[in-house]
């Protein structure tokens, strides 16, 4: 996919409306060579850890890589201000995604080791099967992430350089909620895991009310702490530095669909890890490609930049409402199906 956006540079240029911007887009596109394999591999070797049951190291050693790679941002943007933004967001995330691609690798060949010292005969005609359905349902979602990311980035960069540079900011403190929201999130789906064995299907359905309830609440909570800081700085900012209401409106929106989003990706996990693949997917594809593409266009083309925001909070609203029918829907599906065998 890097090299694919390398050859078709060009045509993206005139995309993004950017032939004055072609030397750094250049730039930009061959720094995604850093990145996006990797990102690829670490969800792909991610899924995997977590469907045999590595669910707290997997996500610890992806929390740990992401702790580092937040400090290598902030060092990019705020000390080494000479590189672009957005190119400091692609050199920090591909730290994020080395680091835990070396750390994951670690895991997965320790755990093949203690396997192969058990004599439990291995099923490799379940394994291949189970692995491509994972990697190929894995890959999908995460193109339909990387579209949506890169429309969204052309009506952004549309709204001039300063919002480019909010959008690198933003992007962090979406990684900072997304993170700890992470650590929340690995806890939670062994514990599922156990009640799903159990076919303790009541028990699962209250057990992600309570975790839904907490990670929106400190979700609210975490928004309110960061925008208040924001408003607070904000005012005694020079007349350079300060961000005007529109911006500020624009900030506030944004985040507070981050703290929604952390609760779609809890429901997105438990379908992908435990229920099914598949249907992950299928809600991946309609919130990204059927919903969010249109969504900030649309909300772009009516309203500027609060449209643009108003439309991403509005899409994970009905995101979070999609994806927690979906995932109840499947557990039903499959506590009756266990139910029949039985």
């Amino acid at each position: 996919m890097s090299l694919l956006l390398m050859m078709l540079l060009d045509p993206l240029i005139l995309w993004f409306d950017a032939e004055r911007y072609r030397i750094k887009l250049h730039a930009f596109t061959v720094s995604l060579i850093f990145w996006l394999p990797f990102q690829y591999t670490i969800v792909l070797l991610g899924q995997i850890l977590r469907v045999v049951g590595r669910y707290k190291s997997s996500s610890l050693i992806q929390i740990l890589a992401c702790v580092v790679g937040f400090g290598i941002s902030y060092w990019l943007i705020g000390v080494k201000t000479e590189i672009e933004p957005l190119k400091s967001v692609v050199y920090s995330n591909a730290a994020i995604a080395i680091l835990a691609f070396s750390g994951l690798s670690v895991l997965l060949f320790s755990h093949i080791k203690k396997s192969k010292a058990h004599d439990t005969p291995l099923d490799f005609g379940a394994i291949y099967k189970r692995f491509a359905e994972i990697f190929y349902t894995t890959c999908l979602s995460q193109s339909m992430a990387v579209v949506f990311i890169f429309v969204l980035t052309k009506i952004l960069a549309q709204q001039g350089e300063k919002t480019i540079e909010i959008y690198a900011y933003l992007t962090r403190i979406e990684q900072l909620i997304l993170m700890l929201s992470a650590a929340f999130i690995s806890v939670m789906i062994p514990e599922i895991n156990k009640m799903k064995m159990n076919s303790n299907t009541s028990l699962i359905d209250e057990y992600i009310h309570q975790g839904t309830k907490f990670l929106l609440g400190i979700g609210v909570i975490l928004v309110s702490i960061l925008f208040g800081s924001l408003t607070l700085f904000n005012s005694f900012s020079t007349l350079d530095g300060k961000l005007d209401q529109t911006l500020l409106m624009f900030v506030a929106l944004w985040i507070l669909g981050t703290a929604i989003q952390s609760t779609v990706i809890l429901f997105s996990q438990l379908l992908n890890v435990l229920y099914s693949p598949r249907e992950a997917m299928r809600l991946n594809f309609i919130r990204f490609v059927g919903l969010g593409i249109p969504m900030i266009m649309l909300g772009n083309n009516l309203g500027g930049i609060l449209g643009l925001a108003s439309s991403l909070l509005l899409l994970h609203i009905v995101s979070l409402y999609i994806s927690r029918r979906g995932l109840f829907t499947v557990i039903k599906a499959s506590y009756m199906l266990n139910s029949a065998q039985k």
